[in-house]
């Protein structure tokens, strides 16, 4: 398979994203439906910290040899964010998303992923865990951020391949994952509080945007005494600011961002 990047001179295509692209139609061959970068990389450009996002659409499900060939070569594609904090050629975590085709439509949920990589499993990986199929609430809010900001690399328009996520799923997911994120807030602080800004922004807004956009608009409608950690997180997220030791009022602003998340989730 002759595989054609489909390039938009408006956004710079990660080299990674090209080859996690070249690996798949390697892999899969005529079975490839599509591959299409999401995430930071359309939504205003990589920040510091910024994986590369991956979208793939398959025909049919990975045997054990595919996922775990897929799985090695990936290993050598990424890099922790430690490592690209001080990588000289510009390389970043991976986190690659491939979905089976068959089970996109009729729409259910929550949807099922049938293989997820990314850098936070790769000691399971390392320890001889490969990525299994599983359901995910999450992949609701990643299918509707790749059909409105991504760019096709390969294949068909998404929209082929996956119908339209109506705003019951999107809240649906929300109300499933809001009770749980607080829980993650002790030492992720800066991506907790801005996860909290684009669920605020998605529920008011119905689009999902990038996580300085969204604390920009949270900025605007916090009582100033809530400000200093919003700011902070969206400068450091920018890479304009070291947040260390910023967030003594986390757990307080977590717990208003819940009450006002759940009224509009009402």
């Amino acid at each position: 398979m002759v595989i054609t990047m489909t390039d938009n001179y408006n956004i710079k295509i990660p080299v990674q994203a090209r080859d996690v692209a070249i690996v798949a139609a390697d892999l899969f061959g005529e079975r490839l439906c599509g591959v299409y970068l999401y995430g930071s990389a359309v939504l205003g450009g990589l920040h510091p910290d910024s994986d590369v996002d991956v979208l793939i659409i398959i025909d049919g499900s990975l045997d054990g040899t595919q996922r775990a060939e897929l799985t090695k070569r990936l290993l050598k594609l990424s890099v922790t964010v430690e490592a690209a904090r001080c990588e000289r050629h510009g390389l970043r975590p991976l986190e690659v998303t491939i979905l089976d085709s068959v089970k996109l439509k009729p729409r259910r949920f929550p949807p099922r992923i049938e293989y997820l990589y990314g850098e936070w499993l790769r000691a399971e990986i390392e320890a001889g865990e490969l990525p299994m199929p599983h359901e995910s609430t999450d992949l609701v809010i990643l299918l509707r951020q790749s059909e409105r900001h991504s760019l096709r690399l390969y294949g068909c328009e998404l929209s082929a391949l996956v119908d339209p996520i109506p705003d019951s799923d999107i809240k649906r997911a929300m109300r499933g994952e809001l009770p749980n994120l607080a829980g993650y807030l002790h030492g992720d602080e800066r991506n907790v509080l801005l996860t909290y800004c684009r669920m605020w922004y998605t529920l008011a807004n119905g689009d999902i945007v990038s996580k300085d956009t969204a604390a920009e608009w949270v900025l605007a409608r916090l009582e100033p005494e809530l400000r200093r950690p919003i700011e902070v997180a969206r400068l450091a997220y920018l890479g304009k600011a070291d947040d260390s030791g910023e967030y003594a009022d986390a757990a307080r602003l977590a717990i208003y961002f819940e009450e006002k998340i759940s009224e509009l989730l009402e």
